[in-house]
């Protein structure tokens, strides 16, 4: 019995000790756990404890993670430069009443992506290099991030994809972001400008306005 006592006891502090150790964040990458000194050996051990769980070839996630909890952490897993866009952004900057099943995800044309989740589902755009590349910002929570596309750069995405989302979903996004107070309409004109699309948000400012 006091044996039975001791390994429990063991195993409580090795679990107390892992959880302080570990990055306090949903993600884990591979590097990170072995700059901290944790071997493959030891990684296995923590993934057979439900510790960890294996997502990619490169990324765990942390099961007694206590924090914020946010499907956009898992793309950093899966789509490591991926960036938020379209329907998802719009509804994380509150621009559209629209709910998505999938987590909408830009990435260059030139990048491959080999493993994708059944959960959380992730649609991927690819956007030409100008497109990728414009309008990115990085959200921190916690010690959580992701990347997504700023609330102009949003706007004006919606816009070029607006047939294949919806005509009325971007006119909602486009009237919801003018009725922000922190609306930066020279920051509009100059993606617009920037990603060819003068014409379009023209035309669309002209019948709203």
């Amino acid at each position: 019995m006091q044996v039975f006592v001791e390994s429990v006891d063991k195993e409580v502090r090795l679990l107390d000790s892992t959880r302080h150790q570990l990055p306090h964040k949903k993600i884990i990458r591979i590097d990170e756990l072995k700059d901290m000194g944790y071997s493959f050996y030891r990684i296995k051990k923590l993934i057979e404890e439900n510790i960890l769980k294996k997502l990619t070839r490169k990324s765990y996630e942390n099961l007694i993670y206590e924090g914020d909890e946010s499907d956009f952490y898992y793309v950093n897993a899966y789509v490591p430069r991926g960036v938020i866009c379209l329907i998802s952004s719009a509804i994380y900057w509150q621009l559209t009443t629209e709910r998505s099943t999938a987590i909408d995800v830009a990435i260059s044309r030139s990048d491959k992506i080999y493993t994708m989740p059944e959960w959380p589902q992730i649609q991927l755009y690819y956007y030409s290099k100008i497109r990728y590349n414009t309008g990115i910002v990085t959200i921190r929570e916690d010690s959580n991030q992701f990347s997504i596309y700023d609330p102009e750069k949003t706007v004006i995405d919606i816009l070029q994809y607006r047939e294949r989302l919806g005509i009325e979903v971007a006119k909602e996004v486009l009237v919801q972001y003018l009725a922000k107070k922190d609306r930066n309409l020279n920051g509009l004109y100059r993606y617009a400008k920037e990603l060819g699309s003068s014409k379009i948000l023209r035309t669309y400012l002209e019948v709203l306005l």
